[in-house]
């Protein structure tokens, strides 16, 4: 172990250290440092009140893709990169077990990707909580071993066109869980609904019209998203 000098020897030393990196030339024009930019969410469409559309007889019915749920999002592209898995668009009622299955496949084989640091998935909420609970048990070993990502839950309430619609703001919110290190820190799969993460072991829809819907009864949230901050 060499030890430091004095006189011209410490000045020497001292000159051959590199200078500290100046934040401010990461900040970006709107102020906020660009801490996400090499990131990819990416956003697992299956359907729900989230994806609805009014049929000609001006019933709502499953019918956005991915693609046109982020178009409706101000300021998505601005928080990482994003990507879009179209797996189905239906009800969720329509979800089965099977299906549940090979989402968690596909979600699993999609963040095993160096680039991708979590996974959206956008589902109706009548069994949004069976199929957070099934992904969560469903993990393989090699994927709890290894990885750390997000796999955020979320949907909405009301249907895109009705006054107050939560989807846009439902699905901001949880790609800001998925940008986020869950290590030690959240469960792997949560559900993101109304600005409050859950744990998918403990999560409950308990209202069937309220954007406030799902709830941890006796445990409550396990984390919160407030405006940039998880």
């Amino acid at each position: 172990m060499t030890k430091l000098g004095t006189g011209t020897e410490k000045e020497t030393i001292s000159q051959q250290i590199e200078p500290e990196v100046d934040i401010t030339e990461e900040v970006l024009d709107d102020g906020y440092l660009d801490v996400m930019e090499d990131k990819t969410v990416v956003i697992f469409a299956v359907g729900g009140t989230i994806a609805t559309k009014k049929d000609g007889e001006g019933y709502l019915v499953p019918a956005a893709s991915g693609e046109e749920l982020c178009k409706k999002v101000p300021g998505l592209d601005d928080l990482c990169n994003i990507e879009v898995v179209n797996f189905s668009c239906v009800q969720s009622t329509a979800v089965t077990p099977e299906m549940m299955l090979e989402i968690s496949k596909q979600v699993q084989e999609i963040l095993k990707r160096p680039d991708v640091s979590g996974v959206v998935i956008t589902h109706g909420t009548d069994t949004l909580e069976e199929t957070a609970y099934f992904l969560s048990i469903s993990l393989s070993d090699e994927f709890q071993n290894e990885y750390f990502k997000p796999i955020v839950l979320t949907g909405s309430m009301r249907g895109a066109d009705a006054v107050g619609a939560d989807g846009p703001a439902n699905l901001l919110a949880s790609v800001k869980v998925a940008c986020h290190d869950v290590k030690e820190d959240i469960p792997r799969v949560v559900v993101c609904m109304n600005n409050e993460i859950h744990a998918a072991s403990r999560v409950q829809k308990v209202h069937s019209d309220n954007i406030a819907a799902f709830k941890s009864p006796s445990w409550g949230p396990v984390g919160y998203v407030d405006d940039d901050l998880v």
